[in-house]
C-alpha cells in the first residue's frame, strides 16, 4: 500500500503542464493535491456519487453568524438617511405647492420618521441589514469548498466525525472557472480581523468581498467559494427555515474520492464502485502512526 502525504511544496508552475486534467489522469492530481478543491460530505450524502448534486447555501443558513455581515456605522446611516429624507421632503412640498396634491399625511409621517432617526439611528441600520439579507437569502447560494482534504477538524465537522467522505474536484474544470460574467468562478476566502465596510450611497453596489471575507478563526479551513443564483438550481427541497437548493456538478469535474477513516463498509464500497466505473483514484484517510498529520492510502 502506498501512502500519499499532502504535498503543497511542489512548484505551482507545474500546473501549466496540464491545466485541466482529464478524468483518467488522476495520478497527477493525486500526487499534487493543490490542483484540487475539496468538498467534505456526510455519509448520507453518498447520493452525490449518483446524482452529482451539491447544496449552495443561503448566507443565513451557513454556520458563521458573521457570515456576509458588513460594517455600516451609525454616523454613515444618519448622514445617508438625512439626505434621503431631505429629498423626500422637497418632493412632497413640490407636490403640495405646485400641484395641490393631498400629501399632508405623507409630510407628517416623514417628520415622525426623521424624529425616530435622530433618537435611534441604529434601528434604521438594522432594518437596512434585515431587508438586504432577506433579498440575499432569496437570490444567492454559496458553494463552500476547501483547498484541504487533510483537516481533522473538517472531517469531524462536515463529514460526520470522519464517517463520511471527501470529493476532490479539478479546480480548473470549466464548471469552477465560471463564465467570467454572471458566474465569476471559484474564489479564495480572505481571512481578516476587519469586516467589509459598505456604503448606503445610492447607486453604489455593495462590495462583493463581503461574500468572501471571514474571521481568522476559520482560517484552518482554507476555504474557496462560488456563488450561484438560486433560481438556477437543479433541484429544490422545500425545507424549513430555508429551502435546500441543489446544483449538479459534472462527473468529469471529479478527480478523486477519499473515504473517511471511520466510514463503514457500505460507504467505502459505494465510493470504490464509483471510482472504478469512472477511472478515478480512491483513498482511505488515516492518521500517522507517529504524529497528528493525516495520510491517505490507496483504497
Amino acid at each position: 500500500m502506498a501512502f500519499i502525504r499532502p504535498d503543497r511544496s511542489f512548484p505551482r508552475r507545474q500546473a501549466e503542464l496540464d491545466p485541466c486534467p482529464a478524468p483518467h489522469k488522476t495520478r497527477y492530481t493525486a500526487q499534487y493535491p493543490w490542483m484540487n478543491t475539496y468538498k467534505y460530505l456526510q455519509p448520507e450524502r453518498i447520493s452525490f456519487l449518483t446524482d452529482g448534486l451539491l447544496r449552495c447555501t443561503q448566507p443565513d443558513a451557513l454556520n458563521d453568524p458573521l457570515e456576509c455581515l458588513p460594517v455600516l456605522s451609525i454616523e454613515d446611516t444618519r448622514q445617508v438617511l438625512e439626505t434621503v429624507f431631505s429629498e423626500q421632503e422637497a418632493a412632497i412640498l413640490d407636490d403640495i405647492l405646485n400641484e395641490g396634491l393631498p400629501r399632508r399625511a405623507d409630510w407628517e409621517f416623514l417628520q415622525q420618521r426623521k424624529a425616530e432617526l435622530k433618537s435611534n439611528p441604529g434601528k434604521f441600520r438594522d432594518l437596512f441589514f434585515q431587508q438586504a439579507r432577506q433579498k440575499l437569502n432569496a437570490s444567492i447560494g454559496v458553494l463552500c469548498l476547501s483547498k484541504r482534504w487533510d483537516s481533522g477538524l473538517m472531517w469531524a465537522h462536515y463529514a460526520a466525525s470522519h464517517t463520511g467522505f471527501c470529493v476532490g474536484f479539478h479546480r480548473n474544470h470549466p464548471f469552477f472557472r465560471g463564465d467570467g460574467q454572471q458566474q465569476p468562478g471559484l474564489r479564495e476566502v480572505r481571512y481578516s480581523e476587519q469586516r467589509i465596510k459598505v456604503s448606503l450611497e445610492r447607486g453604489r453596489a455593495i462590495d462583493i468581498d463581503v461574500m468572501f471575507t471571514k474571521s481568522p478563526d476559520w482560517q484552518y479551513e482554507q476555504e474557496e467559494r462560488m456563488l450561484f443564483e438560486l433560481k438556477d438550481a437543479t433541484k429544490v427541497l422545500d425545507t424549513i427555515p430555508y429551502k435546500i437548493h441543489l446544483f449538479q456538478v459534472p462527473t468529469d469535474a471529479i478527480s478523486e474520492v477519499i473515504i473517511g477513516s471511520r466510514a463503514d463498509n457500505p460507504v467505502a464500497e459505494q465510493v470504490l464502485k464509483f471510482c472504478l466505473a469512472h477511472g478515478l483514484n480512491a483513498f482511505r484517510a488515516q492518521f500517522s502512526d507517529s504524529g497528528v498529520e493525516m495520510l491517505r492510502v490507496a483504497a
